[in-house]
């Protein structure tokens, strides 16, 4: 067996493997954060978002959408929101949810903070950065 080939395999797989297992689940956390809160206009937070591969799953916990219109008040807010995937639209490259299920939904609730983002002023985005 020709170890100088199967150690350089071995090592890439594993960091592979590291980056899915480590780095799927924050990134997909930090995706939907920026989602949502560009297209509600207010600030979204998630507490902790989950992903399967055997079946694929999907759990989101602790989501409150904060109000664009009213400070300090949650347009949307629920505990968690559990999705079984499809498996073989996946592999088609589409997203199919079995099976879903939501719990703990509040509309208008009171925030602790006024849920409003940081205005960035015009002027410093129209300047270049250099």
């Amino acid at each position: 067996m020709r170890w100088t080939w199967l150690i350089p395999r071995v090592i890439l797989v594993s960091l592979l493997w590291a980056a899915v297992a480590f780095g799927l689940d924050p990134w997909l956390r930090y995706t939907a954060v920026q989602t949502l809160q560009s297209v509600t206009g207010a600030r979204a937070d998630i507490a902790a978002l989950n992903t399967g591969v055997f079946p694929p799953t999907l759990t989101i916990n602790g989501v409150a959408l904060a109000s664009a219109s009213e400070p300090s008040t949650n347009l949307l807010e629920f505990d968690e929101l559990q999705c079984r995937l499809g498996g073989q639209a996946l592999l088609r490259r589409s997203i199919v949810v079995d099976e879903a299920r939501l719990s703990g939904v509040r509309f208008g609730t009171v925030r602790n903070d006024d849920g409003q983002l940081e205005a960035v002023s015009e002027d410093a985005a129209a300047e270049p950065s250099w």
